[in-house]
């Protein structure tokens, strides 16, 4: 097959379009938290059904939660928030979604990682059972503009002092907060 005749994405090509996404698909269940279906997150976020997700608490060597600049909804820059998401491939256990999630932030294998809690929390695309993840004081300090690691306190006064720029994700589980800093 010529150059000329190949699609786009089999060339690699950077001219198409970096807005074209392939569908983010995500765990229908029910009240229970049992799996019912796979839906587009498009479909379960217009009708607000419940599905699952999965958050990853980071935690350095000396016990500091990392915290993860995002790009926010219009008219903020950014926000502060613990790595999660909604997304999944198919048939994927919740733990390899987690370590996908790590190697996603920090670009390396994950370490051992320590599933501590599955929460009901009322999510920005309806309610989600939110299972989290702990890497324990693990992972040494990198420094980069999009980490921000935090203690308690730090991250007590961030939440007061700045509610907006806390991803409300992550104000959510502060008011959890055993859950979100013991490792």
């Amino acid at each position: 097959m010529s150059k000329s005749n190949r699609p786009p994405h089999d060339l690699g090509d950077r001219s198409a379009s970096r807005h074209e996404q392939k569908p983010e698909y995500v765990e229908v269940v029910d009240r229970a938290n049992r799996f019912l279906a796979l839906f587009s997150a498009d479909l379960a976020t217009e009708h607000h059904l419940y599905h699952r997700a999965v958050a990853l608490l980071i935690f350095s060597r000396c016990g500091k939660l990392l915290l993860q600049k995002k790009r926010a909804p219009a008219g903020k820059h950014f926000y502060w928030g613990v790595p999660h998401t909604r997304h999944m491939h198919f048939r994927e256990a919740q733990q390899d979604r987690a370590g996908r999630l790590f190697i996603s932030v920090m670009g390396t294998s994950a370490p051992r990682l320590y599933k501590k809690n599955t929460k009901l929390l009322p999510g920005e695309h309806g309610p989600i059972f939110l299972t989290i993840y702990s890497t324990g004081k693990t992972v040494p300090i990198l420094l980069h503009r999009s980490l921000l690691p935090v203690d308690a306190d730090e991250m007590a006064e961030l939440v007061l002092e700045f509610p907006d720029l806390i991803e409300p994700l992550t104000a959510s589980l502060w008011q959890h907060r055993n859950l979100l800093i013991k490792h």
